[in-house]
Formats: C-alpha cells, structure tokens, sequence
C-alpha cells in the first residue's frame, strides 16, 4: 500500500469527520438529521461513565464489550471526535491486512483492490459517521492473516478476542478446522488451535465478568440471542417482528438461527480448501439471513471482498448485474425507509416488500458467487 494512497484515504476521512462536527451543531439547531452515528453517542455515554467510576453497562442500549467504552475514554477526556479518529485508523490497518493476503496468495496488489477498501464510500461513511465496526475487521482480518501465514498460536488468540468483541466469527471455526485438518493433517494442530483459542476466550470473558458480572453476560451475548428488535431494517423479519413486539405470538427469536448457522457454517465446511473464499461466503450468508440487519453489517463482507475477488469467475454479464442488483435493492429500501424514518409516513408494507426484495437480491448473488468459484470440495 503506497504512501500517497493511505494518505489520501487518512484525509478524506479527517475532512469528514471535522465536517461532521459542523453538520452536528446546525442539526442541533434545526433538528436535523445528523452526520453522527446514534450508536456513537451511546458508545460516548458508555466511555463517560467508565471515566466517573461507573459501569458502561448503566447507558441504555450499550450491546458492546466494555473493552470499546475503555479504547472510547478519549471521547471524553481529549476529543469527541477521537472513537471516529480511531475506527478511521482501523480501516487503514484492515487495509494492510488486505494487502498481506493478497502477497501470500501471490496476487499482486492494485489500484482496484485498494479503492475497492480504502475509498468505498459506505466504509467510509460507517467509519467517520461513529460505527466501531472497523476495529472487528482489524481483529478478523488480522486473524485471516496469521492463520493463512501459518502463526496459528497468535491467530488462535485473535480469534478469541474477535468472538469476544462480536459474537459472529464462530462461524469461521468450521471453515478453520476444516482448512487446518486439509492442509497439515493433524489431530494434534487442531486441538491445539481449539484449545487455546477457547482459553483466551474463557480468560477474556473471565475477567469482564469478574468487573461487570451479568450485566457484562446479559449485554455482550444473551441480549443478541433472544434479541427481538422491532425498529425497520434490511431483513424481512423487521416488519413480523413489529407486529408481535409486545405479545407472545410468533416464534422464538432464536428460531431465526437455525437456516442462519446451518448454512453459514456449512459454507464453511465447503469451502474450506480456499480460506477467505470460505469466509466471504460464510459472511455473506450469514448477514443475509440474519434477523438484524443494517447497513453496518456489510462491512462484515466488503472487507473480505477485495481478497476473493481473484477467485470469482464471473462472465463479464454477471460483473456488470449482480454489483447493480445488490446496490439497487439497496437504494430501493433506502428510499422506501427515508420517508419512513424522517418523514412519517406510514410505508410498513412497501418497506416490508422492499426488504423481501432485498433478501431474494442478496440469496441470488450469493448463490451466483458460489457457483462462480468451481472451487473443490471438501466434504
């Protein structure tokens, strides 16, 4: 990654943050949708709680490690700005993560794969707009990296700190067994693996729970287990969900897992012969069928992206359709949700029809990319 091109993408980002710090004081004024994430101010709240002596787990709606409110103390004590200063910073690291990967599968490093992270606009805009959700790619990149370059004691350890951090890279566990078992055949390696990542995990947790007790539990992964969220977003579950909020009727939310995990784990199995190929699918899959889902989550896949891109035999048809296909189905529910969300109308069914397109959208590519790839099995 040159010089001119990690500066450039540090700048425009530097630029949209100080931005955002003017487009924020005139939506104070005029209520006005602002630049900054609301999930950033919640992560603030958190940070300054920890700062007085108090627990980040008495701010309503804090779902995260305690660790983000500890790296977020800054917010409080120097800049306001400074969780977007770092989750900027953070891109920049899975930016190199991108790079070391695509040298160990000797594939030469270009413009494409460069812009295609570090000047996407919607990695952008997550990052500068307040959303942590760069410090887990940093974490699963990082893991990637270690594991495809053989360091599997340290990328066990990552791994630990990754599902610690957000619960969805278990998935990759199939995948890694799967890839490890392949390539070196030995029982011993996989337990190894096994057995240290899940005893850096027990350590982590230990020690949060030691400090937060339940609420640390309750936050960080029962709430996301039994998670019922009724506010409109990308999957078709939103609107069922909204329905049924306050009652008994319907299924469990933990039912929604079962075609969730069986497939995304199952990719993993699949595909394990080429790793970040594995992960994207597993990914992809897994944000598809998810319960939940805001435009956050597709950076779970875009990271990984620039590193499978080589393995995609796609006709130059499906080049052209299915990126349209994918940003379409965005940009109608986008659309639909605007007048929703800052307008008031009452568009539950058309969103609720948007997001059935977006699902069928989003099913189409991933079984386009699947069948793209011709790659071997290995079950």
């Amino acid at each position: 990654m040159t010089f001119i091109v990690t500066f450039a993408a540090l700048a425009v980002r530097v630029l949209l943050i100080l931005y955002s710090k003017y487009h924020d004081s005139i939506a104070d004024k005029t209520g006005g949708p602002y630049y900054t994430d609301v999930d950033y101010r919640v992560i603030t709240d958190a940070a300054e709680l920890v700062y007085n002596g108090h627990s980040p787990y008495e701010r309503q709606t804090y779902r995260y490690t305690p660790i983000l409110s500890w790296i977020t103390l800054p917010n409080v004590s120097t800049d306001p700005s400074f969780g977007k200063y770092l989750f900027s910073f953070a891109d920049v690291i899975v930016g190199l993560s991108i790079e070391r990967i695509l040298m160990k599968y000797n594939k030469k490093s270009n413009y494409v794969s460069r812009f295609m992270w570090l000047f996407n606009p919607i990695v952008i805009s997550i990052s500068t707009r307040g959303s942590p959700e760069s410090l887990i790619g940093v974490l699963v990149m990082t893991t990637l990296d270690l594991i495809l370059h053989e360091s599997y004691t340290l990328g066990a350890v990552v791994m630990a700190f990754s599902v610690h951090y957000k619960i969805y890279p278990f998935i990759y566990s199939t995948s890694i067994l799967v890839h490890l078992w392949v390539k070196h055949r030995s029982i011993r390696l996989l337990l190894w693996f096994s057995v240290v990542s899940l005893v850096a995990f027990a350590a982590i947790n230990a020690a949060m729970y030691n400090i937060y007790g339940m609420d640390f539990l309750q936050a960080t992964y029962l709430y996301h287990i039994g998670r019922k969220d009724h506010r409109h977003n990308f999957t078709p579950y939103f609107y069922p969900t909204y329905l049924t909020y306050s009652s008994d009727e319907g299924l469990h939310p933990a039912f929604s897992l079962i075609p969730q995990l069986v497939l995304a784990l199952g990719l993993g199995v699949y595909g394990a012969i080429d790793l970040p190929l594995a992960w994207f699918f597993q990914t992809l899959a897994f944000v598809t069928f998810n319960r939940v889902c805001t435009s956050q989550y597709f950076l779970w896949y875009i990271w990984l992206l620039p590193v499978v891109l080589p393995s995609l035999k796609l006709s130059k048809r499906k080049k052209i359709t299915l990126p349209i296909l994918w940003i379409s189905a965005q940009a109608v529910w986008l659309s639909i949700a605007y007048k929703l969300e800052f307008l008031g109308q009452p568009v539950f069914i058309p969103l609720w029809i948007a997001s059935l397109f977006w699902f069928i959208i989003n099913v189409y590519v991933l079984g386009s990319l699947i069948r793209s790839t011709r790659i071997p099995s290995t079950v």
